[in-house]
């Protein structure tokens, strides 16, 4: 039988990268910063599962678990609410 299924609602901090907010984005990801760089607008995330890089506009979210990931900021914008 093929039933329907929603996700849980879930809680995340996320900040915008915005292609220069490097100390911002430090703050906020800790120990996983990797690197930043003003030439190409981007910031290297290290992660248990290797490299990710943010680009300019894209959301950094942080899970509950502390996990972090990239997402674009349309993709973001169709999946999270802000929570008030």
């Amino acid at each position: 039988m093929i039933k329907k299924y929603r996700e849980k609602p879930i809680i995340v901090e996320a900040v915008q990268f915005d292609g220069g907010n490097f100390k911002e984005m430090e703050n906020f990801i800790g120990d996983a910063f990797s690197a930043g760089s003003y030439i190409t607008n981007t910031l290297s995330i290290l992660t248990p599962k290797g490299i990710i890089t943010a680009y300019a506009g894209d959301m950094v979210i942080k899970d509950s678990e502390g996990e972090i990931t990239t997402r674009p900021q349309d993709i973001f914008q169709k999946t999270y609410e802000e929570v008030k």
